[in-house]
Parts: C-alpha cells; sequence; structure tokens
C-alpha cells in the first residue's frame, strides 16, 4: 500500500470541481455551516438537515472509530474476489461512487490498490469522518482525485449512469432502509456496471450460540474467562438478537448503529427488484478456522482484547464449531461477505 500512494504522488491531480458532474442537485461546501469541514460538499437539501440513525461514534469520537476498525490489509485480498475479475476489463480509469466511505481505510484506499488512476465520489453521513479521509489524501497528493460528500446513502442526488462502479463496505447494515442505497447505486451505475458491498450475515447466530454456552459455563471452569471478554459476549449476543429479521420499525432502530444481519434471500430479493442483473454473495471465508477468526476481530475490534483473553476450554468450543461445517456450508451460511450486483 505505502508504495502505491508514493506512485499516485508523481501523477497530476485531478480537479475536484469534476464532483458538480455527478451530482442532479446542486453542492455546497460544509463550511459555510462549520470552518473545520471546508471543502467537504454537501447537497444543498441535507445543509443543516438532521442525522438520522447515526451515533456520537460516527460523529465526535470518529477518530476512535477510525483507529478502531480500520482492516485495509483483509480488504484488498476480499474485494479482490469481487473486484479482480473486472480490472483488466478495460476499466483503467473508472469513475467509483463511494457509500458510506468513512474515513476510507476500509473502501477507497483498498480500491486504489485495483484502480489507481481512478476518480472517486467519497460519500458518508459524518463529515468527522470524511475530515480525516481528507486531511490523509491531501498529505498523500491525492486531493484532487478524491472528493468528499457528506449526504445520506439512502437519498438519491446522483446523476443516473454516470459511474462505472459503486462500493459499500460495511454500510448497507448501519441504514434503517438498505433498499434505498441499493437502489441508488442500480440508478447510478452505467449499464453493465457493478456495486460491491461487504456485509455481516445472519450466520453470526451460530458464534453468539456458542459465546452463550460460554458465558453459561465460565463459572464451572477452573481457568477463568477475562470479564472484558464476557462483557463483549454478552453485549454481541443481545446486538445480535437485536438486529435478526427484516422488521425494522421499531424507533430504537433510528438510535442504533447496527441494525441489520443480512440472508441471501433479502440480498437477491431487493436487488432483483430494483433492476440488477445478477447477484453473488462470497463468504469472507470457507477456511477450516473461518470462526475462530472471527471471533478473534470480535475481540480485537469490540474491546482490544487478544486471543489470550479467552481460556484455552473456551477455544475449543469455538474450533468445535469450525469443525461441524464444511468449506461448503460455510460459504452457504455466510457470517460475513462480499455482495457482487451487475446491472
Amino acid at each position: 500500500m505505502r508504495a502505491l500512494i508514493d506512485s499516485l504522488r508523481k501523477k497530476r491531480p485531478y480537479n475536484a470541481e469534476w464532483v458538480r458532474e455527478f451530482f442532479l442537485t446542486p453542492l455546497v461546501d460544509l463550511s459555510e455551516k462549520d470552518a473545520r469541514y471546508a471543502g467537504i460538499w454537501t447537497p444543498q437539501q441535507e445543509l443543516g438537515a438532521e442525522k438520522v440513525g447515526i451515533s456520537e461514534q460516527f460523529l465526535a469520537n470518529a477518530e476512535i472509530y477510525h483507529h478502531r476498525y480500520s482492516h485495509a490489509n483483509f480488504l484488498v485480498d476480499l474485494l479482490g474476489k469481487a473486484i479482480g475479475p473486472t480490472s483488466n476489463a478495460g476499466l483503467k480509469s473508472p469513475t467509483v461512487l463511494d457509500i458510506g466511505t468513512g474515513s476510507g481505510k476500509n473502501s477507497l484506499f483498498p480500491m486504489l490498490h485495483f484502480y489507481p488512476d481512478a476518480r472517486f465520489v467519497a460519500t458518508d453521513l459524518s463529515p468527522d469522518l470524511l475530515a480525516i479521509l481528507q486531511r490523509y489524501a491531501a498529505a498523500q497528493s491525492l486531493s484532487g482525485q478524491i472528493a468528499c460528500v457528506c449526504t445520506d446513502a439512502m437519498k438519491d442526488y446522483f446523476a443516473p449512469a454516470s459511474f462505472d462502479i459503486v462500493t459499500g463496505i460495511a454500510i448497507l447494515h448501519h441504514l434503517l432502509d438498505p433498499s434505498l442505497a441499493i437502489k441508488a447505486a442500480f440508478d447510478a451505475l452505467k449499464d453493465g456496471g457493478i456495486a460491491v458491498f461487504y456485509e455481516p450475515f445472519e450466520g453470526f447466530g451460530l458464534i453468539t450460540m456458542t459465546y452463550e454456552r460460554i458465558i453459561e459455563e465460565a463459572h464451572r471452569q477452573s481457568e477463568s474467562v477475562d470479564s472484558r471478554a464476557v462483557d463483549l459476549m454478552r453485549a454481541m449476543v443481545t446486538d445480535i438478537d437485536a438486529r435478526r429479521g427484516t422488521d425494522k420499525s421499531d424507533s430504537r432502530f433510528r438510535y442504533m448503529d447496527d441494525k441489520w444481519l443480512f440472508t441471501r434471500t433479502y440480498i437477491e430479493e431487493v436487488a432483483a427488484n430494483v433492476g440488477f442483473r445478477s447477484t453473488k454473495v462470497i463468504a469472507q471465508s470457507t477456511a477450516a478456522d473461518a470462526f475462530r477468526k472471527h471471533v478473534e476481530r470480535n475481540l480485537q475490534n469490540g474491546r482490544e482484547l487478544g486471543p489470550e483473553a479467552l481460556p484455552a476450554w473456551a477455544w475449543r468450543h469455538i474450533d468445535q464449531l469450525d469443525d461441524s461445517f464444511s468449506p461448503e456450508m460455510k460459504s452457504d451460511l455466510v457470517v460475513s461477505g462480499v455482495i457482487v450486483l451487475r446491472k
């Protein structure tokens, strides 16, 4: 990634004013409301609008979120499974719409690995996260190539058929109605374009069943579980239970960060209804230790804990879960995965 960025510094940057042509509505600079966000655009209708469904984790606490949830390296590999086949199809300098960009480390910069000459319209509802991206882009001489736009992913302000690729890394599960973002992606894509999303699925329920088993057994074991890990497992059991199913009408979802766990059926039906020609879901991992790796990421992301937070007997329960399913079944059930939609 370092070599990639160094090479990009030598390239002549784009003029970021090009972003206006990709929107049906006038764009204004957020510095009109707050000087901290100078250079970040927003649709005129969004200026001063309430930010529904987003918490302080993404606003005032954006720096903490940026550092805790940055996984660019593994996402380069994961996106390669979806993007790789298209990179040799004549797309040398594509236009890319990134929905829910955040600070860019999990979406835009992995995409630069495949398309270093692309122009990116980076969108997010959090101006604080976009400001982090803007500072980083400026430091790497990429400001003209990356346009930051603060907007709601569920609102379609984009000029139709204007993007080669739409990406969204871990954004759909934050939305009250993901189908609106999928529809916006379809409308924004040129014919033959692809939309790529990375999202959690209901396969997470298997992990939380194992967490419940560990919590129940903890008091009977001589080798104790780190109390922080126990608290995390309890929180995840509650969280996963709340996110199952498609009914998000309860008012609590307006204030929850994570709202969805998806199923293949839901994604396939929404994609077909908006007009996508094909849908593919690629499991993040079908390896022999896939569930173990998911648990390790849960510990790191949730409490910044290493594998040692769980004793050997707890890991045996997790390994038993891994041993219970073939790679083929792990692909079918999906814990987290890449969604590839072709227009």
